[in-house]
């Protein structure tokens, strides 16, 4: 009798397992092979791929979008040349952004290097150009934010940071025209704009109601920390005086 209804255990459970399998089967065979099935993250940190770190393979950004989806990220940063060499070889923004948005991916961030910062005004005034054109088409395929780091600044003479924080707030507001928030970037190797505490200075432009974003890069370890704060939040958050 107890071997009896160990077998008859065991054939049930072996049953109940073969029906798991085969719906499980149908749900997969139903979904499009062009939405990768994504397990809902529950976790309140998102992993985004920065495209920089497979621009030597030169996949294109359509394949990069793949990729970023198969890995199991939940986002992409696009570089800007990358969109534009996609609609050079004849793809489309709207093509772009269906793509990102079936494959279960968001832009939280786009890289572009637009001399938003530097002394010189005709210089300055092209990258301010140069950066609303990169905005309006990262905005064009869903995106948030975009890097704004201090290009055609890195080295000497040190900048006026009272006259940068003046740049970044024309550059936020050409930001908020586009619907995107330029992400003041810190470069670790840069003279200028490579320490948080330069950041922290521009707090008297706390009247610009949007998004602020600081990103620092640390080159000596090729780690990077990103992290993002809401006007005078940040600053009561690290103990800075208003």
């Amino acid at each position: 009798m107890h071997t009896q209804s160990l077998s008859r255990r065991a054939a049930l459970a072996q049953a109940g397992l073969l029906m798991a399998g085969a719906a499980l089967g149908e749900e997969g065979a139903a979904q499009s092979p062009s939405k990768p099935a994504r397990k809902a993250s529950r976790d309140a940190f998102r992993y985004c791929l920065n495209t920089a770190t497979i621009r030597g393979q030169k996949l294109g950004l359509a394949k990069e979008i793949e990729v970023a989806a198969k890995a199991g990220y939940d986002a992409i940063e696009p570089w800007v040349e990358a969109i534009q060499r996609h609609v050079e070889s004849g793809g489309t923004m709207a093509d772009l952004k269906k793509q990102i948005g079936d494959s279960g991916l968001t832009v939280e961030s786009a890289i572009g290097f637009p001399e938003w910062i530097v002394e010189d005004d005709a210089r300055r005034a092209k990258g301010m150009e140069r950066a609303k054109r990169e905005m309006d088409l990262v905005a064009q395929i869903g995106g948030k934010r975009f890097a704004a780091p201090p290009a055609g600044a890195t080295d000497f003479p040190k900048l006026d940071l009272m006259k940068a924080a003046e740049r970044y707030r024309a550059l936020l507001e050409a930001g908020a025209q586009a619907g995107v928030a330029p992400q003041l970037e810190l470069w670790g190797f840069s003279k200028n704009l490579n320490r948080l505490g330069s950041a922290f200075v521009w707090r008297w432009k706390r009247d610009i109601r949007m998004r602020r974003c600081w990103r620092m890069y640390f080159t000596s370890t090729k780690a990077a920390l990103t992290f993002t704060a809401r006007g005078c939040w940040a600053l009561k958050r690290f103990k800075c005086s208003t």
